[in-house]
């Protein structure tokens, strides 16, 4: 016997309304799996970037502890002028293999990664024939800088009067479904242990005592923590911030050099206070960020007294 026509268009209706429940499911599905999905990938990705920086972090500071004299050498892109001979530094372009805390390694294979394999370029302020020049701005830092400390910004190979060395670290890396890049750029300076023949010593220390800290000494003192406290500051700041820094770093870094042989605390003082004026004055770019001012001014008053310079 027949079905009623109104069953069968019960049936046809609950036919829809399960197919379309089916659909909406799926769709359900598909939408969460997405959200996991992209949630993992932005997990992954801000992993991979937490441990690239911790990475380039501690490579700077490696470059850091190389002899100063070696680091540009072993740095650059020639090959030529390694320390230990031709093509055996790591050079301005390298690989590492970064692990899960941050640790790295350096790589001659990307195949024989166990990590994320990184890309690291390293640039100083060179020219086009790759000397180091006061007057490139290839690196990004906004300005020019006083690498030999004589006052003047127009020294176009300064590759043996350097006192300062501006440098430049990106870390580039790719992982599946992400990349990124970290980039670091810190002002480095000559340190006592790295002197040139014409940085005087302490006169108790040369004749075998223990050293006595001067005034000079204190002074010395000041603007070595000073340019450190500004190098770490530039990691806080915008790229204008890193600008305002690298330049009161540079001038800070100028007054240290212009205290070698400098045996007048006063003259050495009246150095260091035309330095930090720039705290006030900018750096021809308007007025320096009130963040950085104030943390300059917190930094040198602390110190300053710590140091009994008052």
């Amino acid at each position: 016997m027949p079905r009623p026509l109104t069953q069968i268009r019960q049936a046809g209706f609950a036919l829809m309304e399960v197919t379309m429940a089916i659909g909406m499911l799926t769709l359900g599905a598909v939408g969460t799996a997405s959200v996991i999905m992209t949630a993992r990938s932005a997990e992954n990705t801000s992993r991979i970037e937490r441990t690239s920086i911790k990475a380039a972090e501690e490579l700077m500071e490696k470059i850091d502890g190389y002899a100063f004299d070696a680091i540009f050498a072993s740095f650059n892109a020639d090959p030529g002028d390694d320390p230990q001979g031709p093509g055996t530094a790591p050079g301005g372009a390298f690989l590492i293999d970064v692990l899960g805390n941050g640790s790295y390694r350096f790589l001659s294979n990307p195949a024989d990664g166990k990590g994320v394999v990184c890309n690291v370029t390293i640039k100083f302020p060179v020219n086009a024939a790759g000397r180091l020049d006061e007057t490139a701005a290839g690196i990004g830092m906004g300005t020019d800088l006083d690498l030999d400390g004589d006052g003047v910004q127009t020294t176009t190979d300064a590759g043996a009067t350097y006192d300062i060395l501006p440098v430049s670290l990106t870390i580039d890396w790719q992982s599946p479904g992400s990349s990124g890049s970290t980039s670091f750029l810190r002002v480095l300076g000559r340190k006592s242990k790295d002197a040139r023949s014409d940085v005087t010593t302490n006169d108790a220390q040369a004749a075998g005592g223990s050293a006595i800290p001067t005034p000079l000494d204190n002074i010395k003192s000041l603007i070595d923590g000073f340019i450190t406290f500004m190098n770490d500051e530039a990691y806080k700041l915008s790229a204008i911030g890193e600008m305002y820094t690298l330049a009161v770093a540079d001038k800070a870094s100028a007054a240290r050099i212009a205290l070698k042989g400098q045996p007048d605390p006063v003259t050495a003082a009246a150095r260091l206070s035309e330095a930090l004026a720039l705290n006030t004055a900018g750096i021809g770019v308007g007025a320096m960020p009130a963040s950085l001012s104030s943390s300059v001014d917190t930094f040198l008053t602390s110190r300053i007294a710590e140091l009994g310079l008052l």
